[in-house]
């Protein structure tokens, strides 16, 4: 199968979607500031990654 991102951002992904799960339908807890910007600067990292393969690709 041919990888068209980094390991890392699939990962960062999951992170992501499991701590809204977590705050969603879990149990309500605080998220800490550094958690909060990790996950912030990763997002913006994949929305990056996603539109630049995209505009690679002539999608966008």
């Amino acid at each position: 199968m041919k990888k068209y991102f980094p390991k890392e951002l699939s990962k960062n992904l999951h992170i992501a979607f499991d701590l809204r799960q977590t705050q969603n339908y879990g149990e309500l807890i605080e998220v800490d500031q550094k958690t909060a910007e990790d996950t912030f600067k990763n997002t913006k990292n994949f929305v990056q990654s996603v539109e630049s393969y995209l505009i690679k690709k002539k999608y966008l």
